[in-house]
C-alpha cells in the first residue's frame, strides 16, 4: 500500500493534511481486512457451509440468539501456570466475553498470584479478565491433579446462593464460542428425555497436509448412528455415538443443572475413588465421566455427536480446535484419525439405516 507522500514546498497538500489522509487510508484498509475476516468466519461455522475445517479456528461468529435453557452460566478453567500457554487462556477468555449469557469465570490454578498480575495488567489483561476469579488450588502433590481440584470450585458455585443454569468445565487450551453453546443447548434439550450427554470432539491441523484430525476418536471400536423423530413433520435429528473409548475427551464439558446434580452426586465426582487419578488418563478422567452417568442399557458410557445427514459431516459446531496444534506425529493414541476417514464411517452407518 502506497501512502500520501510528505509536502514538499511546491506540494498542493500540507505536510500534516498529507499525514491525517495516510492514517485514513490505513485505517480504511484495516477495517476492510476486519470484514473480510468477518465475513468468512461466519461462513466457516455454518453447519451447511463447506468451508475447509481449517478456518474453525477462528473465534468464529457470535450468534445473537436468545437461549431458553443456557440461563446463568458458571465456567471452570484449569490452568496450571505456564507463561508459554498464557495466549491460549486469553483467547478462551476473549471468547466468553462475546457470549450473548456472559459466564461467571472461576479459574483453578497453582500460581494464582502471578496469574493475577497477568490477567490485571493494562497491556495483557482486558475489562473481562479483570473480573475473572481465581481459585487458588493448594496441596497439589501433582498436576495431573489440577483438573480434579479445579472441580471443587464447581461444586461450591453449585452450592451457592446464585442459581447457576448450566456449568462448564474447560481446560485453558480449547475454546468454545456461543453459538457451540446454542447447538449443545438445542441438541441437550433433544437428548436429555433419553439419559444422554451431549458430548464434544477436539481436533488438530495436520501440519503435513493441512488436514483435520480427531484428537480422541481413533476408530478403535464400533460406533452408532441413531435418529431421533421430530414433531410437527420435521425431518429427524442424528447424533453418532464414536467407538473405542469410555467417553469421548474433550478437555471439558458443559452440563445443566440436573446433570451437574447427578454428576456431583454419582461415585465418579470424587478423585478418590479413580484409580488413574494421577496419572495422564486420571487427568483425562476428570472431564468425560458425566458421560457415563445413566446411560441407557446397552449403549456405550460416552456421549453423542450431532451428525448432519444431508453433508454427511459431524456437526461443526461440535468441534473444538486444540489450540497447541501438537498431538500429531505423537506415539499412537495421541492422534486419532482424519476428519474424512471418521465422516466416511459415519455415512455408511447412515445408508445402512
Amino acid at each position: 500500500m502506497r501512502l500520501p507522500k510528505a509536502s514538499t514546498p511546491g506540494s498542493r497538500v500540507p505536510a500534516a493534511a498529507g499525514q491525517l489522509l495516510g492514517l485514513i487510508t490505513v485505517l480504511i484498509s484495516i477495517l476492510g481486512m476486519e470484514f473480510f475476516w468477518l465475513r468468512n468466519a461466519l461462513r466457516s461455522t455454518s453447519s451447511t457451509s463447506k468451508a475447509p475445517y481449517k478456518t474453525f479456528s477462528k473465534l468464529g461468529s457470535q450468534s445473537r440468539q436468545t437461549p431458553t435453557l443456557l440461563g446463568r452460566i458458571h465456567v471452570s478453567i484449569s490452568f496450571h501456570f505456564n507463561v508459554q500457554r498464557l495466549t491460549y487462556l486469553s483467547r478462551n477468555l476473549e471468547t466468553m466475553s462475546l457470549w450473548d449469557n456472559v459466564p461467571d469465570v472461576c479459574i483453578g490454578t497453582n500460581e494464582p498470584s502471578k496469574l493475577l498480575a497477568y490477567l490485571q495488567n493494562p497491556v495483557t489483561g482486558t475489562a473481562f479478565s479483570r473480573k475473572v476469579t481465581l481459585c487458588q488450588i493448594n496441596n497439589l502433590s501433582l498436576p495431573n491433579l489440577l483438573n480434579w481440584r479445579t472441580r471443587e470450585a464447581m461444586q461450591l458455585a453449585f452450592q451457592s446462593s446464585v442459581h447457576y443454569n448450566t456449568f462448564v468445565f474447560v481446560e485453558d487450551d480449547v475454546f468454545i464460542t456461543w453459538d457451540k453453546m446454542l447447538k449443545w443447548e438445542e441438541d441437550s434439550q433433544m437428548l436429555k428425555a433419553h439419559n444422554f450427554t451431549r458430548t464434544f470432539l477436539r481436533y488438530e491441523i495436520s501440519p503435513l497436509n493441512g488436514e483435520p484430525h480427531t484428537l480422541d476418536f481413533h476408530d478403535a471400536g464400533p460406533s452408532r448412528l441413531v435418529a431421533f423423530p421430530q414433531q410437527d413433520g420435521e425431518d429427524a435429528k442424528y447424533f453418532v455415538q464414536a467407538g473405542g473409548f469410555e467417553g469421548t475427551y474433550a478437555g471439558m464439558f458443559v452440563a445443566t443443572r440436573q446433570q451437574m446434580l447427578d454428576f456431583i452426586n454419582s461415585s465418579f465426582w470424587s478423585f478418590i475413588a479413580d484409580r488413574f487419578c494421577c496419572d495422564e488418563g486420571g487427568r483425562e478422567d476428570a472431564s468425560w465421566k458425566i458421560q457415563s452417568i445413566n446411560v441407557p442399557e446397552g449403549w456405550d458410557k460416552t456421549g453423542l455427536l450431532p451428525f448432519n445427514i444431508t453433508t454427511g459431516r459431524v456437526d461443526d459446531r461440535a468441534l473444538l480446535f486444540h489450540q497447541p496444534n501438537n498431538y500429531y506425529g505423537r506415539p499412537a493414541g495421541w492422534t486419532g484419525i482424519p476428519f474424512k476417514d471418521m465422516n466416511e464411517k459415519f455415512q455408511r452407518l447412515a445408508k445402512s439405516l
